[in-house]
């Protein structure tokens, strides 16, 4: 029953609204065939005086409601209720014409060049200025008008505003049979009472001001509603905040943008990437997009994926920017700085092997480190080198540290080993690991590179096979000789024989003769003693 009786009512109540405009069309077109088309008036239809003013010019409407609206339907509307109330209003197809001649497309508002024309050409003596602030015919419907007349002439003047908005739901009454869900309804009601409110000030207009608006008009700073004064404010985009941050492990990053105030519109907004040192699909998955603010929306969330890449690595940053705004200015703050904050351990560094062999007439030998992670930061290791191996004689090695460059995972130590042509005892090259910055030591800290002798040993004889001394010459010298410098001492035992004695003729070192390391040749020291025999 409930159901029933509220459809009766919206029945009842649309057939009425139905009605109504029905006779006002009747009623006008009865009047334009009377007068030949003519712009006319009329007496009201409760009887009253004929309201006097002069022509009006009812501008097309000005939609600001960001919505689909039968803008038409509804200057027609308001162009009938004028007529009904006694005022003359110019007919839609002449206005036109004249609108065209003098290239006029902006209806919301008046120069002084066009009120001068509207007055001296199309006879005008005030403009009807409407916008539509609102307009929804959903459940339940909305609606929201505003409107202003303008005096024409070298100094055209607000003579009159006002504003009406208008919900279905306003007055539901009991039970909701108050509720209205047809938009046409609301039409009516809204154009009837912008119409009242104009009739009653120019009902109220003393004579002969019809060009400056009545003593009792007072001054107004907007000729808006609230609503509309929403849409003339300026709204500002821009982030909320300036920089924020967010563990690595942080799935999603949330940035929002704000506008100033709310907006009667929709506003969009583009956003990028313009910087950072963050990698994008890397560090971070982003595409540039839009966002866009529904009316009265004030906050939008911008969001960012976050990837954890498992690498220890510098903090990065994320730049994002702001531009194109529609329906909107850009603010102070249009650039936004979120930094990804890294929580991954530093990766261990070790040598690859503890030992290694390297033959000296090879070449090259490379002692490798390893990370037992990627890193995004250079790691860089110093080096400490002892060991038997000298340089330059057995090898040669990098100075400095070394760096295992950010992204990979490993580097190598050369070391080049020199063939000297010595016998010689195999050399080391022992490298040790300092304090790594970026990493941490991990459990192979030293390794060893033992450069192989290759060398033959060398043969040793005698300088010469036969030599004379006088006895009275007091000293020889036997000599020892190598076929090439050795890298290790030479020890070369020797027996004496022959028909001298010692002491009598000679004496002599009784140990054997020693080559140094790296000497050619050595001597056996005689000493020839005198012995004043004669003798053989």
């Amino acid at each position: 029953m409930l159901k029933d009786a509220k459809d009766n009512h919206r029945r009842a109540r649309g057939h009425r609204d139905v009605s109504f405009r029905a006779s006002m069309t009747v009623l006008c077109a009865g009047l334009l065939l009377l007068l030949g088309c003519a712009p006319v008036k009329g007496p009201a239809p409760d009887g009253a005086d004929v309201v006097r003013y002069g022509r009006i010019a009812v501008l097309p409407i000005v939609n600001l409601s960001n919505s689909l609206a039968p803008l038409a339907a509804i200057r027609r509307t308001l162009s009938e209720k004028l007529l009904g109330r006694g005022l003359e209003v110019i007919e839609e197809a002449e206005l036109e014409r004249f609108m065209a001649s003098i290239r006029m497309r902006d209806t919301g508002g008046v120069d002084t060049a066009n009120a001068s024309a509207l007055k001296e050409d199309a006879g005008a003596a005030g403009v009807l200025i409407t916008a539509l602030e609102l307009y929804d015919d959903g459940g339940p419907p909305k609606i929201a008008l505003s409107a202003r007349l303008v005096s024409t002439g070298s100094n055209p003047v607000v003579q009159w505003a006002d504003n009406v908005s208008i919900a279905g739901n306003d007055a539901p009454g009991l039970f909701g049979l108050g509720l209205i869900d047809d938009v046409n309804i609301l039409i009516n009601q809204a154009t009837t009472s912008l119409v009242d409110s104009l009739v009653n000030y120019v009902s109220a207009a003393p004579e002969g001001s019809r060009d400056k608006p009545r003593e009792g008009f007072g001054p107004k700073s907007a000729y808006v509603s609230e609503k509309a004064g929403v849409g003339f404010r300026e709204v500002v985009v821009d982030f909320v905040q300036q920089y924020s941050s967010d563990d690595e492990n942080t799935k999603t990053a949330k940035i929002d943008v704000q506008l100033s105030t709310p907006s009667y519109k929709n506003v969009r907004v583009e956003y990028g990437v313009a910087g950072g040192t963050a990698v994008r699909g890397k560090n971070y998955d982003l595409k540039d997009g839009s966002l866009t603010f529904q009316p009265g929306e004030t906050v939008k969330t911008l969001e960012i994926d976050i990837k954890a890449n498992g690498m220890d690595e510098p903090d990065r940053t994320i730049e994002v920017s702001l531009r194109n705004p529609q329906g909107a200015v850009l603010g102070g703050t249009t650039v936004h700085t979120h930094t990804i904050l890294d929580r991954d351990p530093e990766p261990a560094v070790a040598f690859t092997v503890a030992n290694q062999q390297v033959k000296e007439s090879a070449g090259n030998a490379a002692i490798g480190l390893e990370l037992s992670a990627l890193s995004g930061w250079d790691v860089v290791v110093p080096l400490l080198v002892t060991g038997t191996a000298r340089v330059p004689g057995n090898y040669r090695i990098t100075a400095g540290p070394v760096v295992i460059k950010a992204g990979e995972r490993g580097a190598a130590v050369p070391v080049q080993a020199v063939a000297n042509g010595l016998y010689e005892d195999d050399k080391t090259v022992v490298v040790s690991m300092g304090v790594p910055a970026h990493a941490v030591q991990g459990k192979l800290v030293q390794s060893t590179v033992t450069i192989v002798n290759t060398d033959p040993l060398p043969a040793v004889t005698f300088t010469v096979t036969n030599q004379q001394v006088k006895e009275s010459a007091g000293t020889a010298a036997i000599g020892v000789e190598l076929s090439a410098i050795s890298g290790r001492d030479v020890t070369v035992p020797f027996m004496v024989s022959g028909t001298a004695k010692t002491p009598g003729s000679f004496t002599m070192p009784s140990g054997p003769v020693v080559i140094k390391a790296g000497e050619r040749s050595g001597t056996v020291p005689v000493q020839i003693v005198a012995n004043g025999l004669n003798e053989d």
